[in-house]
């Protein structure tokens, strides 16, 4: 089976959480095939969440605010096409 396996960064930087960086590795590092692998730097695991509209960026900062620099506009647009591409590449060519 086909896997895509994403990872940020700065996944535990909120313990609150439960995602810390050496699980994803673990979970890489143990599947039985090689996943098409993703690490995103200088993001948080919250990065992966939809661009939030300015209220809920007001009301909920940790949740819709990422390091300078980081477009999640931007990113999501190249997270989109990724996993478009990949269920493409495996789930389109199997009837």
């Amino acid at each position: 089976m086909p896997i895509q396996l994403w990872a940020s960064q700065w996944s535990g930087e909120d313990p609150s959480i439960g995602v810390r960086p050496e699980y994803i590795e673990a979970i890489r590092d143990n599947l039985p095939g090689k996943p098409d692998f993703y690490f995103v730097e200088d993001v948080g695991h919250y990065a992966f969440l939809v661009p939030c509209p300015p209220t809920l960026a007001a009301m909920l900062p940790q949740l819709c605010n990422d390091l300078a620099g980081f477009d999640r506009v931007v990113f999501h647009q190249k997270l989109d096409a990724a996993v478009l591409a990949f269920f493409q590449q495996h789930l389109m060519s199997h009837p």
